[in-house]
């Protein structure tokens, strides 16, 4: 994977500017970028995974519990990536990184006991795309839209708001995009939602009946993960919006 080694390389000379050794990677989104789409997470909302990412001058090495490192291992293939698995039983407390980084100067992308918190400096280093990864955010986008398009073309009067974001999520979903935001707002005519998105910025659905009148909406953000079934892996996030005011025509 041609976008691999140049990370490796920008990490290396983080480290070498931070006069570091050693950096540890926790946040699904640190796990992602590092493995080219790799996906950490078991729930969708958790800041950390469920494995972590630690390079030290021994080698990569990946930190997991032993049910998720089969599926690393093997849909992900980030052994074959050149990581090399450090497997502790789920129910037990092992301290692999302690271990591994003993008398290391550490970084982390995160609060981490002893280590240096590096989010910042990885956060510019994700925002410098890659070829491949601007090809992805692109094409990210046009599913997005593609998922905003459909559901809004399905909307119909009478529908509730909760009604509305369920379209938009099932069209996400089923383009392989997590909806991470699903925002609707809509009201009859005479009681259009959109002094209260001045208001309060944000239109998270409501049970709102009646919907002839979509005022602002709807507006998604989507993300998608490396999946071995789908020619474009995506590690990255794009946010698009739908927006049309006027009665829904059948």
């Amino acid at each position: 994977m041609s976008e691999f080694s140049p990370k490796q390389d920008r990490i290396r000379a983080l480290l070498e500017d931070r006069k570091l050794e050693a950096l540890l990677l926790q946040r699904v989104s640190s796990f992602a970028w590092a493995t080219c789409g790799a996906a950490s997470y078991v729930n969708t909302a958790t800041t950390n995974g469920e494995a972590a990412l630690l390079m030290t001058p021994s080698g990569r090495h990946l930190v997991t519990n032993n049910i998720e490192a089969t599926r690393l291992e093997q849909e992900e293939r980030l052994a074959a990536q050149g990581w090399e698995l450090r497997v502790v039983t789920w129910h037990e407390r092992q301290d692999t990184v302690a271990e591994l980084t003993q008398g290391l100067r550490l970084g982390a992308d995160g609060p981490y006991p002893g280590a240096t918190d590096l989010s910042s400096d990885l956060a510019r280093l994700r925002a410098h795309l890659t070829p491949e990864e601007g090809m992805r955010f692109r094409a990210l986008g046009r599913l997005c839209a593609e998922a905003m398009g459909s559901a809004a073309r399905a909307i119909r009067p009478g529908q509730t708001e909760y009604q509305i974001a369920g379209l938009l999520a099932r069209e996400a979903e089923s383009r392989g995009v997590q909806a991470i935001v699903n925002l609707i707002a809509g009201g009859q005519p005479e009681v259009v939602k959109i002094p209260c998105m001045f208001q309060h910025l944000i239109a998270v659905p409501e049970c709102n009946t009646a919907v002839d009148r979509l005022s602002f909406g709807p507006e998604a953000c989507g993300q998608q993960n490396i999946a071995h079934r789908q020619s474009l892996p995506i590690g990255i996030g794009a946010v698009g919006a739908v927006n049309r005011t006027g009665p829904w025509g059948r």
